[in-house]
């Protein structure tokens, strides 16, 4: 194998970085850095019966169904909460997921 820039930065006895790449100790740069930011989750929940999730989830809950969605495989959301729903194919029966909300107690008096 050849020799990389984290074998010649260690060789230097240069630091390892936290905030920083090999790359960025190596040319000089700064080494402080951003953390990748999660955009989000959206859990896939398997069921058996479209129809019946769908009314639950938007006529219950109040989520709102997506316009693409077919009987095998949807996503219903609300406000920036958003569940995929898949009939048979994916997630596993018994997942659990956990769904935040400001007031549950505003949520179940709706």
């Amino acid at each position: 194998m050849g020799t990389s820039r984290i074998d010649v930065a260690r060789r230097r006895g240069e630091p390892r970085t936290l905030g920083g790449t090999w790359t960025e100790a190596c040319e000089g740069g700064s080494m402080a850095r951003e953390k990748t930011r999660f955009e989000g989750a959206a859990p896939i929940l398997r069921i058996t019966n479209m129809r019946a999730s769908l009314r639950y989830y938007v006529d219950v809950l109040g989520f709102r169904s997506a316009d693409w969605g077919s009987d095998d495989f949807t996503s219903v959301n609300r406000d920036r909460a958003g569940i995929y729903l898949c009939r048979g194919g994916q997630g596993c029966a018994g997942t659990w997921a956990w769904v935040g909300v400001e007031d549950v107690q505003a949520l179940y008096e709706e």
